[in-house]
């Protein structure tokens, strides 16, 4: 994904699981700031960059499972301090 996901600021939940999704660009979920749960897995994401998550304040719940993730940003999970559950 390389734009942001717009139009979508009601949602609380978002199940992403096997789509294939082989990237997530900065900003990807800007507006979703009402988000409480993302699911991406069984991807093919490989990286976690900064600014993926960027904006997901009220995110509790992230799974990641089933993908091929080698790297990880130092920087990628800052500012999710609802963060309950990776």
């Amino acid at each position: 994904m390389k734009q942001g996901i717009a139009g979508y600021e009601e949602v609380v939940s978002l199940d992403l699981s096997n789509n294939g999704i082989r990237e997530l660009g900065a900003d990807t979920f800007i507006s979703m700031w009402r988000l409480m749960m993302l699911v991406l897995s069984d991807n093919l994401l490989t990286r976690i960059t900064r600014g993926t998550f960027h904006g997901l304040h009220t995110l509790s719940t992230l799974h990641l499972d089933g993908n091929d993730l080698g790297t990880l940003d130092a920087y990628a999970f800052v500012g999710l301090g609802s963060l309950t559950t990776l």
